[in-house]
Formats: C-alpha cells, sequence, structure tokens
C-alpha cells in the first residue's frame, strides 16, 4: 500500500550572493522590504534620530535615504523631526543596521525631544523642503542657518530669518537661494533670534531678537556718507551700533537694532552724500514679532 508522506515546507533565503540593488528608504517601506524603527537620542539639530532598519528581503539592498523625510513623535507635545537624508546604507538579508541621522526640528513651538522618544514615519517634505535640505547638505549649514531655514518651509517663518551674525555672507546666498527657489523677493533687512534650549521648545524667543540692515555704496561715489535714521514719527533716532565692510570697491554699512535696547516701531534707515543726495533708504520694523 501505497502511504503518502507529508512534508513541512520552509522558505530560508538562498545562501548566493547577489550584487546590492538599490531603493530608496520610502519605497523600500512601502513594499514592506525594509522595516524602521525610530528612536530619538535626545535633541532636534544634529544626530538626533537613531534608525534601526531590518532587511525582510533574502537579498543584500542598498536603501537611499529620502531627503527631509519628516518623522513625528508617538507624543504630539514634542518636535517633528526632519530628516536631511541623501545617504546610502547597505543593508544584509533579515539582519538588523542601526545609523544615527541628521536631524532638524519640524515643528518649531513644540517641546525638544527627549533621548529614546519613539517616532514613527509620517511623511516625505515637499520639493521645496527638499531642496532646501539638500543646499543645507550641500553647504554643510547643520547650524542656525539650516534649521531657520527649515523653519522658513514648515512653519512659515519669513526668509529673512535665515541669518547669523557670524556667517553674513552665507546668510545672504542662502536667502538669495530661498528667494530665487520660491518665487519671493529678497528682504531688505535680515533677522536673528536666538533659540530657547530650555527643554520645553526650540522656538525662537522674539524677545531676543535682532535686525540687521545693510546699506551699500561704491567706492569713489562720495567723499563723505552719513547714516540717517528716522522713527515711525520722522524724529531722528540716535543708532550707535554700525560697522562698515569693504570688498572689491563696494562699501557696505551695517546697522543693527536690537529688541531689548531699541524702542518698538518702524523706521527708515538713509545713506546720504554730501550733496544729501539719498544713496540708499530702507524700512525696519522693530521689536513686532514680525515674523513669529
Amino acid at each position: 500500500m501505497n502511504k503518502l508522506i507529508l512534508t513541512p515546507l520552509f522558505f530560508v533565503c538562498s545562501v548566493i550572493a547577489y550584487a546590492n540593488s538599490t531603493i530608496s528608504l520610502k519605497q523600500a517601506m512601502a513594499a514592506h522590504k525594509v522595516v524602521v524603527t525610530a528612536v530619538g537620542t535626545g535633541g532636534y539639530m544634529g544626530k538626533s534620530l537613531k534608525l534601526k532598519m531590518v532587511n525582510l528581503t533574502c537579498d543584500p539592498i542598498t536603501v537611499t535615504v529620502d531627503p527631509a523625510l519628516i518623522f513625528k513623535p508617538i507624543d504630539t507635545n514634542y518636535q517633528n523631526l526632519v530628516v536631511v537624508g541623501d545617504e546610502n546604507i547597505d543593508l544584509q538579508p533579515d539582519k538588523e543596521t542601526n545609523v544615527v541621522v541628521q536631524t532638524f526640528c519640524g515643528k518649531n513651538a513644540a517641546r525638544i525631544p527627549r533621548a529614546n522618544l519613539r517616532f514613527n514615519f509620517w511623511k516625505q517634505g515637499d520639493s521645496i523642503l527638499i531642496k532646501t535640505v539638500r543646499y543645507i547638505k550641500q553647504n554643510n549649514f547643520y547650524n542656525h542657518l539650516g534649521q531657520s531655514a527649515v523653519w522658513t518651509v514648515i512653519n512659515g517663518t519669513c526668509i529673512s530669518t535665515i541669518y547669523d551674525p557670524e556667517y553674513p555672507e552665507n546668510s545672504k546666498e542662502f536667502i538669495a537661494f530661498e528667494a530665487d527657489m520660491r518665487k519671493l523677493p529678497v528682504p531688505s533687512y535680515y533677522s536673528y533670534y536666538q533659540l530657547d534650549t530650555t527643554g520645553y521648545g526650540a522656538s525662537c524667543v522674539a524677545a531676543k531678537g535682532k535686525q540687521f540692515v545693510d546699506l551699500e555704496y561704491k567706492e569713489g561715489i562720495a567723499r563723505h556718507v552719513y547714516v540717517i535714521v528716522l522713527d515711525d514719527k520722522g524724529r531722528l533716532y540716535n543708532k550707535g551700533n554700525i560697522a562698515e565692510h569693504i570688498k572689491d570697491g563696494n562699501h557696505t554699512i551695517t546697522l543693527q537694532f536690537d529688541d531689548t535696547k531699541d524702542r518698538e516701531g518702524l523706521y527708515s534707515v538713509f545713506l546720504r552724500n554730501d550733496n544729501n543726495d539719498i544713496l540708499s533708504n530702507k524700512t525696519v520694523r522693530v521689536g513686532m514679532d514680525w515674523c513669529y
């Protein structure tokens, strides 16, 4: 008599080695080829998110972390984290790989993420955010400039806040890049706000804001130049914090306003020559929380 023998079937990965195929992290997660667990390392600007990736396939794969992926914490009182991305990670079959990625805060009014806070992938940012984080990566702006730029896209702050007085030229180039990409006017002055890192948020503190105004003229256009500042009532305002820089025959006079020292209001700034001709003029808002 014939006997029917039932043999259990097991699906195992082949031991044959294949060259790594490349796939984006978004695609890999959507296709259930890779499962990702995200945990905060503490903080928001820097290497602040650890991704544990498990390759569920039978083949080695290279995952490209998409730019501007946004991860949301399970406790939404804390900030979202925006991953800079554009880095490749090799994953072996059915094995776990850990990588800590560069991030920025994506929700400026929320609290700074604590260590070991769990995150879930939410979505990828729009084309503007993608281009912004790629500019940050290209120029290594993993600092106040990069964070300020991310906030202008996600939280709607003004591009004039992409400014750091320690790096004025880099700031102006970044602002010009954003203005051109987003079809926005180049601001006539710049704002710098200190960050609140007390643990309750990384939002900018309006009471500690500073405004920087550049007045420019070319070498030889005037023997003497004079800076005149008028307040919102047309009265002369004594402004002492003035610096001048010269580069390639171009002069730049920078005035600095301070929310904690200068009266709140709208100021008109003029640069005049000996003949009282106006060489440059700009309007500045001080202490009015214009962008936040």
